[in-house]
């Protein structure tokens, strides 16, 4: 059984991949010159900060319930939006974001029902 804390940080994974997937679908529909794209874009950026806040915070109890998540990677995706993130752009996000979101993203309901 997973405590309060655990699991309202897994609520807040749960929404930013829900809201981060709302934006992909969004995204892909507006031309990369359009206004619109870097609001999204940094709305998208801000999620994938949340998400990583909100697994950093609890790593040790996170990680321990499915140590089969790259959770690393998102922490350090995190990191890198937020101390370096004039190095990203949305080639990089793209290349990043698959894999380990889609694991993540799968495995949440489960983690929430521990």
């Amino acid at each position: 059984m997973i405590n309060s804390a655990v699991r309202e940080r897994l609520l807040h994974i749960e929404e930013s991949i829900l809201t981060i997937r709302k934006i992909e679908v969004r995204i892909s529909k507006i031309d990369l010159d359009d206004d619109l794209y870097l609001v999204h874009f940094h709305a998208l950026l801000y999620n994938l900060i949340t998400l990583g806040e909100a697994v950093r915070a609890k790593r040790s109890e996170i990680t321990t319930l499915a140590p089969d998540i790259p959770w690393e990677r998102i922490v350090n995706l995190r990191n890198r939006l937020t101390h370096e993130y004039f190095t990203v752009d949305a080639r990089f996000i793209s290349e990043t974001l698959g894999d380990p979101l889609s694991a993540l993203e799968r495995r949440i309901p489960e983690l929430l029902n521990q």
